[in-house]
């Protein structure tokens, strides 16, 4: 894998239905070399889905991250029990047993609950809980005197 087969990557990670003409022009490559190029890292285990994300606009939700090191001793059953979470939309792994945890809440009172089924799945410490977006902040209501 090269620089190129990770911007590649990085584009479809932020867009799963990004047409590989749209990566062809934005690369300066053919069609046939992305096609190859994608489906080499789909061989390798490099890429193992397509997934689309719905907006927290569309779903009426709040997204938030929670990020931390995960002292559990098996991770593959961390991520298991994490995903069978409906809120649930991205578990990612770093160095360090360092877990990024992505999900989509109904509202900000399911905050708390959520963080602690996180911390005691995960066996979290030094976690952060970031809220990405909040529903009022991208439709906002008009004000009055």
């Amino acid at each position: 894998m090269d620089e190129l087969d990770l911007s590649i990557a990085k584009e479809l990670l932020k867009n799963c239905r990004t047409t590989y003409r749209e990566l062809a022009d934005k690369y300066n490559i053919s069609i046939n070399a992305i096609y190859k190029r994608v489906q080499n890292m789909i061989d390798k285990d490099i890429i193992t889905a397509f997934t689309a994300k719905p907006s927290s606009t569309a779903l009426k939700s709040i997204e938030i991250n929670i990020f931390g090191t995960s002292k559990a001793n098996n991770l593959n059953d961390v991520i298991t029990e994490l995903g069978e979470n409906e809120a649930v939309f991205f578990v990612g792994i770093a160095g360090g047993n360092f877990l990024i945890i992505g999900a989509y809440l109904r509202d900000i009172s399911e905050l708390h609950k959520f963080t602690s089924f996180c911390i005691r799945v995960a066996k979290l410490e030094n976690y952060t809980e970031c809220i990405l977006n909040l529903l009022y902040t991208t439709s906002p209501e008009s004000l009055s005197t």
